[in-house]
């Protein structure tokens, strides 16, 4: 049994209506709080099932949708609705704006924050999931950054199989806590970690935008990757794409503190030119 009693987490108690900020690949929405400052809204977090790794986390996107859009109606049972996502999180975000939509409510802020949107990505889901990419994105989220010597082909890990990667990166954990880490910082728990991770790349790869009939903002980073994923989304929406471009990479915009309060404060802009507006 699946549950969903906590998913949902206050990130900051504000003076504006709720801003619903939905978990990325990792599952957790601590990442949000780097971007709070300058947000006068009331912030929520909402994390994965299972990201304490004690149930199994939902299959697909549209099931999390449902899922997480229960618990934004019982904070706020009626629209118009504040949401935005970073990358995994942003194709949710998106999913439950449109199920918003379905039941008749307002959406007035859908935020897309970096987000990959590929239209073969199911023919890109070995890659994605336990190549290169995939890797990458798991170190990113193990470590809060990638030491520059995997970025390199060459490197020794690229060879090993997938229980020497895992073991070779529980090292390297257990030493940059210099032997004071926790208990839990185990083999068992990086295999959790892994299997949770895979999880939740593959609802993400098996994902496709459905038809959203309103604007929504497109938050992009400054390596230019976002080109060809606002096309694809404009495939998908009636209304306004507007790009807004920020400062930082997809791998550091929430790890640097700097790119993540300027980044509150363009998303604090928008919502108050959504209040202006109505």
């Amino acid at each position: 049994m699946k549950n969903n009693d906590d998913c949902m987490v206050l990130i900051k108690k504000g003076i504006k209506p709720a801003l619903f900020c939905i978990h990325s690949v990792s599952g957790s929405s601590t990442i949000y709080r780097h971007m709070k400052s300058p947000i006068m809204n009331s912030l929520y977090g909402l994390n994965a099932i299972g990201v304490h790794f004690d149930v199994q986390p939902e299959d697909t996107i549209v099931e999390m949708a449902n899922t997480y859009l229960q618990q934004i109606r019982r904070i706020q049972p009626l629209g118009p609705y504040h949401i935005c996502g970073f990358s995994m999180g942003g194709l949710i975000a998106y999913e439950i704006a449109c199920q918003l939509q379905s039941h008749g409510e307002a959406v007035s802020l859908l935020g897309l924050i970096d987000v990959q949107v590929t239209i073969a990505r199911k023919n890109d889901a070995e890659e994605l999931l336990s190549g290169y990419d995939g890797w990458i994105t798991f170190i990113n989220i193990l470590f809060g950054n990638v030491d520059q010597r995997f970025y390199n082909l060459d490197c020794s890990f690229w060879k090993y199989n997938r229980q020497k990667k895992l073991d070779c990166l529980l090292k390297l954990k257990l030493e940059k806590h210099d032997n004071r880490h926790p208990k839990t910082i185990d083999a068992e728990w990086l295999d959790k970690c892994y299997t949770f991770y895979c999880a939740m790349n593959k609802a993400n790869i098996d994902y496709e935008l459905g038809e959203f009939g309103s604007d929504l903002i497109y938050f992009a980073t400054s390596d230019g990757s976002h080109i060809q994923s606002v096309k694809n989304i404009r495939t998908r929406v009636t209304g306004n794409v507007k790009v807004i471009n920020i400062e930082g990479s997809h791998l550091n915009l929430f790890s640097d503190e700097t790119h993540a309060t300027t980044l509150g404060s363009l998303i604090a802009k928008e919502l108050n030119c959504q209040k202006a507006t109505r």
